[in-house]
């Protein structure tokens, strides 16, 4: 088992460290130091939230290890996970890419992942329904209501039914 080395987060000397290993700890409110527990996006990169002067930033945790850890080349921006793993922040395990390459490395392993798109009613803030989209359309084909007045009735803006009946949005409702 490889021994965990520390080194002081970049930026935030005195206050806290990551280790090789990727784990981190703070040492704002304890000298000893007390192990931060990381947060997971959906895709899997671990994040901590680092406190100074009163404001506190979310930072990735692999870029934390990489900057401690790994020599950055000029040309480089991001950090890789060279086993695709997003939650193993190992420094063996990360390099310093271009973009290009880091989409490249993505893409070869089958992660050139996206958020999961949802539509419609799906949309967690969607006011309206796809029954509600049919006699929007079809109120405005009538040629008999403009859309200001649609829209006071569904409580949405002008521009809302406009991109309704110009199938700029709700395009998968025919």
């Amino acid at each position: 088992m490889e021994k965990e080395e520390w080194k002081w987060v970049v930026g935030h000397e005195g206050l806290y460290q990551v280790s090789n290993l990727g784990r981190v700890r703070s040492f704002v409110k304890n000298p000893n130091g007390i192990l931060l527990k990381p947060s997971s996006c959906w895709l899997g990169y671990q994040a901590v939230v680092l406190h100074k002067n009163k404001r506190g930033t979310t930072t990735w945790v692999h870029r934390m290890v990489a900057q401690a850890f790994i020599p950055k080349l000029s040309h480089t921006d991001e950090v890789n996970h060279i086993d695709s793993n997003t939650s193993n922040n190992a420094v063996e395990n990360l390099e310093w890419v271009t973009h290009h390459q880091n989409m490249q490395h993505a893409f070869s392993k089958g992660n050139g992942k996206h958020p999961p798109l949802h539509h419609g009613e799906a949309q967690h803030n969607s006011k309206l329904t796809e029954k509600v989209v049919r006699e929007i359309r079809e109120r405005y084909s009538s040629g008999k209501v403009a859309c200001a007045a649609i829209a006071r009735d569904y409580n949405v803006s002008r521009n809302c039914i406009h991109s309704i009946v110009q199938r700029k949005s709700w395009k998968h409702i025919t």
